[in-house]
C-alpha cells in the first residue's frame, strides 16, 4: 500500500510540474504570437506549482530524502540519553 502511495504521489508531483510547464508556455506563447493575455494562467501555474511542492516534500518525507540538519539530529541524541534515567 506504501509503495502505491509513493508512486501516486510521484505522479502528481510529475503532473503538477508538467502542468505548470504547459501553462506558461502556451500563456507565453499566446502573448508574444497571438498578442492575447490569458487571464487564469499564472494562478493555474502558482496553484500547480504549490500542490507540486507540497507532494514532492510528502514523497521526499517519505523516503527519508528531504533536507534536514544533521547536527541537530546528534546533538538532540546526546541531549535525549542524558535526560533519560
Amino acid at each position: 500500500m506504501k509503495d502505491l502511495y509513493k508512486k501516486l504521489l510521484a505522479w502528481a508531483t510529475g503532473g503538477s510540474l508538467f502542468i505548470v510547464f504547459a501553462v506558461v508556455l502556451v500563456a507565453s506563447m499566446s502573448r508574444y504570437l497571438l498578442n492575447y493575455s490569458i487571464q487564469w494562467s499564472d494562478e493555474v501555474a502558482r496553484y500547480a506549482m504549490i500542490y507540486g511542492a507540497m507532494f514532492g516534500s510528502t514523497l521526499c518525507y517519505m523516503d527519508d530524502t528531504h533536507i534536514k540538519f544533521g547536527f541537530m539530529e546528534k546533538i538532540s541524541g546526546s541531549l535525549k540519553s542524558s535526560w533519560t534515567f
